[in-house]
């Protein structure tokens, strides 16, 4: 199929990694436009997660808004095809939910303060002959065996990455980019 390169430059190794892929009855340039358009009230699970969190209704916010409001940032776009975006912080923690002012390339390179996480979040869109074909990976390091262990439980019940998760997202880029019409 494909890889993930720039994600194995950005975050080659990594303590916690999910993938999925999709097919989709699109052009590529149709599904990248829908994952950029999909609204967190098409994500049920994700929407009330993040109301919890935020203490405020996210109605009507883009998934990719909501996280670049959580403190992710670009490391890395291809349009059409690639986007990867990064975030350092303690973001496992609901008192410190704010990501750290780390960001660019070289700073997500370069961190390595104890006490924190790197998270590095990709869809990548290839065109097939009949379609396209759709992928979302997460990846996260933390930066010391402390931060690894309080890690876990954020990752298997609250994070982006969880399974259904991924699968929300994956149908909701799907029905947008096949039914165009339906979403003005």
């Amino acid at each position: 199929m494909f890889g993930a390169a720039h994600l194995d430059e950005l975050l080659p190794t990594w303590h916690w990694r999910s993938r999925s892929t999709a097919w989709v009855d699109a052009p590529a340039a149709e599904v990248f436009l829908a994952f950029e358009q999909v609204n967190l009230s098409e994500l049920p699970g994700a929407a009330a997660i993040r109301q919890r969190q935020s203490k405020r209704a996210r109605t009507g916010v883009t998934m990719l808004h909501d996280l670049l409001d959580q403190g992710f940032f670009l490391l890395h776009e291809e349009p059409e095809r690639e986007l990867v975006l990064g975030r350092v912080g303690q973001f496992w923690r609901p008192s410190a939910a704010t990501a750290l002012p780390v960001s660019g390339r070289r700073a997500f390179l370069e961190f390595s303060e104890p006490g924190y996480a790197k998270a590095a979040f990709s869809l990548q869109v290839k065109d097939l002959d009949q379609g396209s074909m759709a992928a979302v990976e997460s990846r996260v390091i933390a930066t010391d065996d402390h931060t690894h262990r309080e890690f876990n439980r954020y990752w298997l019940v609250g994070s982006w990455a969880n399974p259904a998760g991924r699968q929300q997202l994956l149908g909701a880029v799907r029905q947008r980019a096949t039914n165009p019409a339906r979403w003005g």
